[in-house]
């Protein structure tokens, strides 16, 4: 693996805090990667331009981020559909991070630091989420974490005002439950009204609330994870469980492996969110999974 790296530092992730991190972190990184080229965000966006452009490079070595979920979503949708070879790494500086917490990585920024220098890393599984924007444009949008229909959407909106809790509270106060068809390989596994459908990669979302606890981003599975049209009172006492994943088990919420590809659809647009980016789909979406699909650094088990 090449000793040169791009860093992409996003200075806004950690409310700010990321770049005096960063200043502080730099010395143990180029212990393991000498040769860094460091770029600090500018606008929504930048962080998945700056990957394409380092992938069109040439040979370039792996992408170190320093921000959270976000940076990490666009970082890895600006290397796919057409760049596998790069792989990255994490130091973790966001409110979330939810992908650190599901993939291994330290929490720590100093650990996340040294974990980065060990080995060549591991290959992880990306979900993939295809649909047609309102304007009839195809999007095809990979996500390392999970991707849901629903409440979820809206908790996601809230929370970047009021935090993940209130935020989460808010929503489920506020959304209306949806009628949701859900099929898998042409067989249907859902047809109703649910509160939130998620899709998972990963253990948790929400800043570490385990909506699917069995996840792995290494299994070659996605799990689905349906929260029926429970009242509020339910609603509420799910919530209360995500935090430990202890909503499993309760009566109208349902779990399982996705059988192949898997399609939702509804009456009228979609709101989805996808590691806590939200998009707008004018009809049904459908949602794979890519086993083995990039590289991630400083993660145990490989």
């Amino acid at each position: 693996m090449s000793r040169a790296a791009l860093v992409i530092l996003n200075p806004v992730s950690g409310r700010g805090r990321t770049t005096r991190l960063w200043w502080r972190l730099r010395r143990g990184v180029e212990q393991h990667f000498p040769h860094l080229l460091v770029h600090e965000t500018t606008a929504p966006g930048d962080a998945g331009r700056q990957a394409a452009i380092w992938a069109a490079a040439g040979e370039p070595g792996p992408i170190l981020i320093v921000g959270g979920d976000g940076t990490i979503h666009e970082v890895v949708n600006g290397l796919f559909p057409g760049e596998r070879r790069i792989p990255f790494g994490v130091i973790p500086a966001g409110t979330g991070n939810d992908f650190a917490r599901n993939a291994g990585i330290p929490l720590d920024p100093d650990l996340a630091v040294e974990r980065l220098g060990r080995g060549s890393g591991r290959l992880l599984d990306l979900g993939q989420l295809h649909f047609r924007d309102p304007a009839g444009v195809e999007r095809h949008v990979v996500f390392l974490n999970s991707t849901s229909v629903g409440v979820s959407p809206a908790a996601n909106r809230h929370a970047q005002w009021l935090g993940y809790t209130i935020g989460g509270v808010a929503a489920l106060l506020t959304e209306h439950r949806r009628r949701f068809a859900v099929s898998e390989g042409g067989r249907m596994v859902h047809e109703g009204k649910a509160l939130n459908i998620t899709m998972a990669n990963g253990a948790g979302f929400g800043a570490g609330m385990r909506i699917s606890p069995d996840s792995s981003p290494w299994d070659g599975v996605l799990e689905r994870v349906i929260i029926g049209p429970i009242g509020l009172g339910r609603a509420l006492l799910a919530f209360a469980r995500l935090k430990r994943g202890r909503h499993i088990g309760m009566a109208g919420i349902s779990v399982g492996k996705a059988a192949g590809e898997t399609t939702i659809e509804s009456d009228g647009a979609l709101q989805v969110e996808a590691d806590g980016h939200e998009f707008r789909a004018a009809g049904k979406i459908t949602i794979s999974l890519e086993a083995g699909a990039i590289g991630v650094l400083g993660v145990g088990g490989g």
